[in-house]
């Protein structure tokens, strides 16, 4: 019997997914529940299962074409006559479709692979580490690597299945990618010119910052804040406690605290510009470079944690992020945000407001720069660059300067901060 498998929904407002990566062809044979294919939405890359088991008749889509929900994704002609061969769509957990993150290519990859893996994210058997990558069917396995590793080799063109893997269990890396010899390099210099489709993130990433920049008069603040105390307590918390603490967990904490004194900063305007609403959580984002683009997961809660678990939330965050592998309510519904520009080491930005937020702040990195004292004796200090970009429908100068000198106060003097911490 032939079964028609619908694209259900895989996530809030997805309508459209890039087809990453069949893990399976036409007149392949295939279990319930094994992965046929990776597609990519607007956040992340999402692995889905077959339903039910037979053999592979159809796919509605090549590798690289956009897929849309509700719409055919592919046909299975089930092995068995019968009811029980039957399988309705409905059955179908749409929440069991969970973000899955593009494998990092990071010395590390392999074990944040498999503590992720053993926790069934996609409720499979992976008792034995065979990678998704695998060809199902074929004599021959796939090589072991990321979507983005593909796409890098399939854009230099390289055989990736030429590639010696230096990954666990001989996975291969972006840096294997970028050592081996391109045969036939594709130049872009001398005039030539090349094109490249954008991904699904990117173009929804396009899509945002337009609608962003048409919809919300931007304006911009600047400070700078001496953070020469600040990184000195770090330096003594990590000495006692033993291990490594973020300034970012400094940063997100001083700025929950700041805005337990400013709720307007944390508030949303309802889409006809007639209502404010002041959250009662700060959800506070914080923007990571990922093998599929930029990502904002945010850390829920900030109001209720300590400075500790904010750290401990960022680095998880970040890891999957990195990877792509955050799940869709780690990018949801996020109040306010983070952009660290100083981690690639940009000073000074004039960021772009997410939308149903109205305030995003762009850190600088942090310099060692002259600066007078009290006694007009020159010290070397550590200098921050904040800049601010704000909702002037709301907000105005005077209150995001009022607001920003609070947040300054706790990052040069930190121990206000942890007298202020619940």
């Amino acid at each position: 019997m032939q079964q028609t498998f619908i694209l259900p929904d895989i996530g809030e407002g997805v309508v459209e997914c890039e087809i990453i990566q069949w893990q399976v062809g036409v007149g392949d044979t295939v279990e319930e529940d094994q992965v046929v294919v990776e597609v990519m939405t607007d956040k992340a890359v999402v692995e889905i299962p077959s339903p039910y088991a037979g053999t592979v008749h159809r796919l509605y889509y090549e590798q690289g074409e956009i897929a849309k929900v509700h719409a055919p994704l592919f046909e299975i002609e089930t092995m068995v006559i019968g009811e029980e061969a039957t399988v309705a769509l409905d059955t179908i957990d749409d929440a069991s479709l969970e973000m899955s993150l593009e494998l990092p290519n990071s010395p590390d990859a392999a074990s944040l692979t498999d503590e992720i893996m053993s926790q069934h994210v996609i409720d499979m058997p992976l008792s034995d580490e065979v990678s998704l990558q695998t060809a199902v069917g074929s004599d021959l396995p796939k090589a072991l690597a990321s979507p983005a590793v593909r796409r890098l080799a399939k854009s230099n063109n390289i055989d990736i299945q030429q590639v010696q893997g230096s990954g666990k269990n001989g996975r291969v890396l972006r840096e294997d990618i970028e050592r081996y010899p391109i045969s036939s390099p594709i130049s872009i210099g001398h005039g030539a010119h090349r094109s490249e489709p954008l991904t699904t993130v990117q173009r929804a990433m396009a899509k945002s910052m337009l609608h962003a920049v048409q919809t919300i008069p931007h304006f911009t603040y600047g400070e700078e804040v001496d953070v020469t105390r600040l990184c000195g307590l770090r330096q003594q918390i990590e000495a006692v406690q033993e291990t490594k603490i973020s300034l970012m967990a400094f940063f997100i904490k001083s700025l929950s605290l700041a805005l337990l004194e400013y709720p307007i900063l944390n508030a949303r305007l309802n889409a006809e510009a007639t209502e404010l609403t002041y959250l009662s959580h700060h959800h506070i984002g914080f923007a990571v470079n990922s093998s599929i683009g930029l990502l904002v997961p945010n850390i829920k809660h900030c109001e209720h944690k300590s400075i500790f678990e904010i750290n401990d939330e960022l680095q998880r965050l970040i890891a999957l992020a990195r990877a792509g592998r955050v799940k869709q309510e780690d990018l949801q519904d996020g109040t306010i945000t983070v952009s660290n520009i100083g981690a690639i080491g940009g000073n000074i930005a004039t960021p772009i407001i997410h939308q149903n937020q109205l305030a995003i702040v762009a850190l600088g990195r942090i310099q060692t720069l002259p600066r007078f004292d009290a006694d007009h004796q020159i010290q070397a200090r550590s200098i921050l660059q904040i800049n601010w970009s704000a909702d002037h429908r709301i907000l105005d100068g005077g209150t995001l300067a009022t607001f920003c000198r609070a947040w300054q106060d706790m990052l040069e003097n930190p121990e206000t901060m942890l007298l202020k911490t619940r």
